[in-house]
């Protein structure tokens, strides 16, 4: 709770600053956007531990293979660098490239999801027969 309030006082205040600034220069008020964006995930990083700690655990007491879930986690990161750089570059006034980042993300996203795919198809087969 007290990292998210502290990424919504960098947001705002980034927000504000960002709004006086660009009236005189929209360059700096891109680099403010960029240093607060990477404030926020550098001070959200130390959430990762812990919800990485409890999705093994998990995996461990349900008897599913790491490499299982591991096609999961790396989906949510690229869903998350997607969307913060395309909201970034959506800032900056340049949407067309906004749209894509957005479209290797999903593509990266469905590449991970070919081994958990595969997986499924596996036991699939197997309780079939």
């Amino acid at each position: 709770m007290e990292i998210l309030l502290k990424a919504a006082a960098i947001g705002i205040a980034a927000s504000a600053v960002g709004l006086v600034i660009r009236k005189h220069n929209s360059d700096m008020a891109l680099m403010l956007t960029l240093a607060a964006a990477a404030a926020m995930l550098v001070g959200t990083a130390a959430l990762i531990s812990p919800v990485l700690s409890f999705i093994n655990e998990l995996a461990e007491n349900a008897g599913i293979s790491t490499e299982l879930l591991s096609p999961v986690l790396k989906a949510v990161a690229i869903s998350i660098i997607g969307k913060v750089t395309s909201d970034v570059c959506r800032d900056a006034g340049q949407s067309a490239l906004s749209g894509a980042i957005e479209f290797c993300a999903v593509l990266a996203v469905l590449i991970c999801a070919i081994p958990l795919t595969r997986a499924i198809l596996v036991v699939l087969k197997e309780v079939m027969q």
